[in-house]
């Protein structure tokens, strides 16, 4: 297999759209190559195929743990939401967030949903991290309230 550089990122993930194109699981992906197709190809990378998609057995158990994730995400809007905005303060959101930004920009030019079902694995623990920092608790005077255990006073 070989992949040439001469068309730059946008021809590397063409090429890879040409070359996985192929099989029963086949679909017109849509590419991560402008700022604009960004948030169509991170819905596909992540939660694609959809249960209306669905074409056979397989497909169908990946579009039900796709409708879960979505179901997860939506339930856990606010806690995603957290962690972006704690990005300055803990290093490893950053880490979370390259990794999901650039795993859905090499991953967006996969034309089979068998492949990129197999492939989105890798992404899963990442991603459910963003999903797993929950949001301040903000009391009366707006300052977050402090969440460690204070130890009991010993007489």
């Amino acid at each position: 297999m070989n992949v040439s550089a001469d068309g730059g990122l946008g021809g590397a993930l063409t090429s890879v759209q040409d070359r996985t194109s192929k099989g029963g699981s086949d679909f017109t992906p849509t590419i991560a190559d402008s700022p604009i197709r960004f948030p169509m190809a991170a819905v596909t990378v992540l939660f694609r195929p959809f249960l209306f998609e669905v074409h056979n057995t397989q497909s169908g158990l990946v579009a039900l743990e796709s409708t879960v994730l979505i179901i997860l995400f939506l339930i856990r809007f606010r806690w995603a939401f957290a962690a972006l905005k704690s990005w300055r303060r803990q290093p490893y959101v950053v880490f979370c967030l390259t990794y999901v930004v650039l795993f859905i920009i090499g991953f967006s030019s996969f034309a089979n949903f068998g492949i990129l079902a197999r492939e989105r694995v890798q992404l899963y623990p990442i991603l459910l991290v963003l999903i797993s920092i929950p949001p301040a608790i903000v009391g009366r005077d707006k300052r977050p309230l402090a969440r460690e255990v204070v130890p009991a006073s010993v007489p």
